[in-house]
């Protein structure tokens, strides 16, 4: 197949985000109405990590869509969904609260259109 190959984006309502060429970019989940593509991880980073408490996950979304952000200790018990939340493109910042758990080394995990995660948060 020859030509180039144009993809257009859009949010829940049918609003068009913008367009694409498909250069260099691969696709990482299909369904019957939309198709999620990245072309590179989740920018993600933990601050402070370590924390005596209170940190943020400062992350980024390329192509709108779904978030979950869930928290279990390192085990993978007391595992919990912390939020889910539509977002369209840009960079945000999520508050975590460690106050009421004991030091150690916890996992949060986002999930962003279907593809996810995982950073150790150190509470000292």
């Amino acid at each position: 197949m020859s030509g180039k190959v144009k993809f257009e984006y859009t949010d829940l309502e049918g609003n068009t985000l913008g367009t694409s060429d498909l250069k260099n970019w691969y696709v990482i989940s299909e369904n019957k109405s939309t198709l999620n593509v990245s072309n590179e991880e989740i920018p993600t980073k933990v601050v402070p990590n370590p924390t005596k408490g209170y940190s943020s996950l400062e992350f980024t979304v390329k192509i709108p869509g779904e978030v979950t952000i869930s928290f279990s200790d390192i085990l993978g018990k007391e595992s919990k969904i912390l939020h889910t939340k539509y977002y369209r493109s840009g960079d945000y910042e999520y508050h975590v609260d460690l106050t009421n758990y004991p030091d150690g080394v916890y996992l949060l995990t986002i999930n962003v259109n279907d593809h996810s995660k995982t950073l150790k948060i150190i509470k000292n």
